[in-house]
């Protein structure tokens, strides 16, 4: 089996079987593939991305209704497969109901014998919802729920330093924007992820932020450097071709 990165370099996907097929698709709708024990699986690199057809309006919303009753079976048979949590929520925030996605994305983080990453993104996910109401402290409060989970992503911290310049909370955009920039693919740890991802997070995303809280705090040079930076950043990630 081989995985493909998708065009927004978000997220990777099995696209490639050897025939006879080495496993089967588990699960009602947005399905995963379990391969045979000793098949291989392979991921390619960004060179080589697949497209998938865009859906119109009433087709997405039509797909979100159907995917909230199927996920809504799935959780109910397998309440501990955080998969099926983390994609109920996905649906819910689809169709406009924020409330229903967080309490679906909130039982994900708690499977804390899952997958670490899908929980973390559980939390990245309630935590851009709860900003659409301007909901500062529960974006924060998510957010470190979701580092908890797993401490390697850079968009959670990046994420919160937006939460908290938007609070007007400068310093600690600061800080967050620096812990960003240490775990991040810039100048930082970059840890190997095939799952959930938000390119700009990992990269240029902590620059910006970082420059608009210097510049809030009167520090001139330190957002010059700042802006240089987010720059280098950028065209980094063009260079690796990740979104």
């Amino acid at each position: 089996m081989i995985n493909m990165l998708h065009e927004s370099a978000t997220y990777h996907k099995p696209r490639i079987f050897r025939l006879p097929r080495p496993g089967s698709f588990r699960g009602r709708t947005h399905e995963w593939f379990a391969l045979d024990p000793g098949a291989a699986e392979h991921t390619l690199g960004a060179a080589a991305v697949f497209v998938e057809l865009p859906k119109d309006e009433a087709a997405v919303a039509a797909k979100a209704a159907r995917d909230i009753q199927l996920l809504g079976l799935e959780t109910a048979a397998a309440p501990q497969d955080q998969r099926w949590w983390y994609y109920l929520g996905d649906a819910y925030d689809i169709s406009g109901d924020c409330r229903s996605a967080l309490k679906a994305w909130g039982s994900c983080a708690g499977l804390t014998a899952g997958w670490a990453e899908e929980g973390a993104w559980c939390m990245y996910r309630a935590a851009v919802c709860h900003s659409r109401s301007k909901e500062w402290e529960a974006a924060l409060q998510a957010l470190a729920r979701g580092m908890c989970r797993h401490p390697g992503l850079p968009e959670l911290p990046w994420y919160a330093g937006w939460v908290a310049y938007q609070a007007g909370r400068h310093r600690e955009a600061v800080a967050w924007s620096h812990m960003s920039i240490a775990l991040g693919c810039h100048k930082g740890l970059c840890m190997e992820r095939i799952g959930f991802s938000h390119p700009p997070g990992k990269y240029e995303g902590p620059y910006d932020v970082l420059k608009w809280a210097l510049r809030a705090l009167g520090d001139e040079p330190g957002a010059a450097a700042a802006e240089v930076e987010e720059a280098a950043a950028l065209a980094a990630r063009n260079s690796a071709g990740a979104g």
